[in-house]
């Protein structure tokens, strides 16, 4: 396996989707490009005044060309190549100062926000500097709101669960006497499901689900996850129809496969005595891989917990981005006997002394052009700014 050296990092690191670049809070007033090729820093992004107090949100747009970064009620759109334009964005379904999810839309150009206590979903479209504002979502918190809307991918048309007065509706089956028929009344009190209690009486089916399940690349393994063993992955061969492998760890797992290599599982499992632990499997193996990707991080005094994912473009071995908050690091699964590393010819791609840091910070500096606003840029309105170059 071979690795590159590392660099700085934040708990803000986002690779862009299309696996090209990695994008890191570098200071509290500047986004770093780098690029995963050359390993070298491509751009730098200035983040505009109004961004004040703590990051939130450092995310791409769906074809890695723009960057979202949200502080507070205010949120900035910046290109991740050049300084062509800047659009920061004020909401003010935001009075509190915290946006509980922000996302990009259908494209680089609409931003969806979610205002606190539910009130409304806004959907503001960059291009036009206009915002259309859905009331009343039904889920709006961070961990669910994802549950209440969709996207079309073809068409970029929005779909939005909604709930205009507040309340739920709950149908209750009722049994007839007579006929032994079974229809729905709409409930005229409050009322709650029925709760599955644990007893050795009602059959491990009743208590048991699937929480996670992915397909790999050619669409012919599936991987799931049970919500009676979270510790074991279960691969499924489609086209036999038969179960290909049981993965079974003593933590937790989380796994994803490779976007475009087929039957490439990563697997990662956070635990008590290692902050977390990362694998791959593949049909051919003998059994899921460690990768041991702690080895290519600087030491840390206090262990903190890793984010991993693939590298998705087009390497002809798969590629890893790991994280953490000071650090990051790009690995490569090729075989270190036979292939080459990707970044032989990057200055500087293996070495870790503190020289090669520092010269991250003069990179950074020496990157760094400052964003020219002309005079006569002023605020289309008090939701939007553009400056553009």
């Amino acid at each position: 396996m071979h690795h590159s050296r590392p660099f700085k990092s934040t708990s803000h690191c986002a690779l862009s989707p299309d696996g090209l670049y990695v994008a890191v809070l570098s200071t509290s007033s500047s986004i770093s490009i780098r690029s995963t090729k050359t390993l070298q820093i491509v751009h730098i992004i200035k983040l505009a005044p109004e961004l004040t107090g703590l990051i939130g949100t450092v995310i791409w747009s769906p074809s890695s060309k723009n960057i979202l970064i949200s502080a507070g009620d205010h949120f900035q759109v910046s290109p991740a190549r050049d300084s062509s334009f800047r659009a920061v964005i004020s909401n003010p379904s935001a009075p509190l100062g915290s946006i509980p999810l922000i996302q990009f839309g259908a494209t680089d150009w609409e931003v969806l926000t979610w205002a606190p206590f539910g009130l409304k979903l806004s959907v503001f479209d960059l291009a036009s500097s206009r915002a259309v504002e859905i009331n009343n979502p039904k889920f709006f918190q961070s961990a669910s709101a994802t549950r209440g809307f969709s996207i079309h991918p073809a068409t970029g048309h929005l779909v939005v669960l909604t709930r205009v007065d507040g309340n739920d509706m709950v149908w209750q089956e009722q049994m007839g006497i007579a006929d032994n028929t079974r229809t729905f009344l709409r409930a005229e009190k409050a009322t709650s499901p029925q709760v599955v209690v644990e007893s050795a009486t009602i059959p491990s089916e009743a208590r048991s689900g699937c929480s996670s399940m992915s397909f790999d690349a050619s669409s012919t393994l599936l991987a799931t996850r049970l919500d009676d063993s979270p510790f074991t992955i279960w691969i499924w061969d489609l086209a036999v129809a038969e179960l290909r492998a049981a993965l079974l760890f003593h933590s937790a797992v989380d796994f994803v496969w490779h976007p475009t290599s087929r039957e490439v599982l990563l697997i990662s499992c956070q635990g008590d005595e290692r902050p977390s632990a990362s694998y791959v499997w593949d049909p051919l193996s003998q059994g899921p891989k460690s990768l041991n990707v702690e080895q290519y991080l600087p030491a840390r005094k206090k262990p903190s917990k890793l984010q991993i994912s693939w590298l998705n473009h087009g390497s002809e071995s798969p590629e890893i981005l790991v994280s953490d908050s000071n650090y990051y690091v790009l690995l490569s699964l090729a075989d270190t006997a036979n292939e080459a590393s990707p970044w032989e010819a990057a200055v500087g791609s293996v070495e870790t002394s503190s020289l090669w840091m520092e010269r991250d910070g003069a990179e950074s500096l020496a990157s760094a052009s400052p964003i020219v606003i002309a005079e006569d840029v002023s605020k289309l309105d008090d939701t939007f700014s553009f400056k553009y170059n």
